[in-house]
C-alpha cells in the first residue's frame, strides 16, 4: 500500500488481540498493540493511527477515564471491545463519543468487518466533495471537523460532528432514526436506533444555549430535522 493505514489496539487480552489481528490481515492494515495503560497516550502520540480499538477493561472497570481523556486530545474514530451486550452499557459508551461497540462473543470475522466499516465510513465523510456548511451563525467543515457557533470554535466527538453536518446539509428535511443511522453510521451499522437520540441530546446540550438561529427539531413519530430560524 502506498499509505500505511495504522490501527492502534489498546488491550490486555492477548488471546483476543491475536485473533483480531489475524482477522484484519486481509485488509492490509498496520496493527500496533499496546497492553500497558500508562504508556497508552505516548503510543498514541508516536503513531498517529487512523483508528483506535480499546478493550473496555483497559483503563478501569468502565473505561470512562481513558475514553474521556482520549476525546480531549483526539477525534480519531474509536471502537470499544467488551464482553457485555447490555444496551444501557453500550449507550453509555456511545455518549462518551465512541464510534462502534464490539462484543467479544461475536465471530472475529464480523468484528474485523465492523472495524473495517468504521474506517470506510470515516474516509467517506472526510473525502466528501462538499465539505462545508454555513447557516446564519453556524459553520461546519467536515474535512477538518471544525465547528464554529456564534463565533466560538468547538471540537466535539467525530460522530456528533458528522450527524450535525449531515442534518445541517439538509435543512428542513425530516429524517427517521433509521435513515440517520444509514447515512451517518453506515448501512452496515448494527447498533440500536436510540444511538441517534443520545447523539442529538448531546448536540442540543452543547449548543441550544449558544444560539437561537438554528436548532435540531424533533418531528414526533418520525425523526429529526435541522431548522434554521
Amino acid at each position: 500500500m502506498a499509505l500505511s493505514i495504522k490501527i492502534l489496539i489498546f488491550s490486555r487480552d492477548n488471546v483476543y488481540v491475536n485473533e483480531i489481528v489475524n482477522s484484519l490481515r486481509k485488509y492490509s492494515y498496520e496493527i500496533i498493540v499496546c497492553s500497558q495503560p500508562d504508556t497508552a497516550f505516548d503510543m498514541l502520540k508516536k503513531n498517529t493511527p487512523f483508528l483506535i480499538v480499546t478493550d473496555d477493561k483497559f483503563k478501569d472497570e468502565l473505561n470512562n477515564e481513558f475514553l474521556i481523556e482520549l476525546r480531549k486530545t483526539t477525534d480519531i474514530p474509536v471502537v470499544v471491545v467488551s464482553e457485555s451486550d447490555n444496551i444501557e452499557y453500550k449507550l453509555l459508551y456511545y455518549s462518551v463519543g465512541i464510534d462502534e461497540f464490539i462484543n467479544k462473543k461475536w465471530d472475529f470475522r464480523e468484528a474485523a468487518a465492523r472495524i473495517n466499516a468504521v474506517l470506510k465510513r470515516t474516509a467517506k465523510v472526510k473525502n466528501s466533495a462538499v465539505d462545508e456548511v454555513l447557516h446564519n451563525d453556524i459553520y461546519i467543515n467536515i474535512s477538518s471537523y471544525e465547528i464554529i457557533v456564534a463565533g466560538e470554535k468547538y471540537r466535539i466527538p467525530p460522530k456528533e460532528t458528522e450527524l450535525l453536518y449531515f442534518l445541517a446539509s439538509n435543512p428542513g428535511r425530516v429524517f427517521t432514526r433509521e435513515q440517520l443511522l444509514d447515512r451517518v453510521w453506515g448501512y452496515d451499522y448494527f447498533g440500536d436506533s436510540r444511538t441517534v437520540d443520545v447523539h442529538v441530546k448531546k448536540l442540543r446540550k452543547r449548543f441550544e444555549s449558544k444560539t437561537q438561529a438554528w436548532k435540531i427539531e424533533t418531528v414526533w413519530g418520525v425523526g429529526y430535522k435541522f431548522n434554521v430560524s
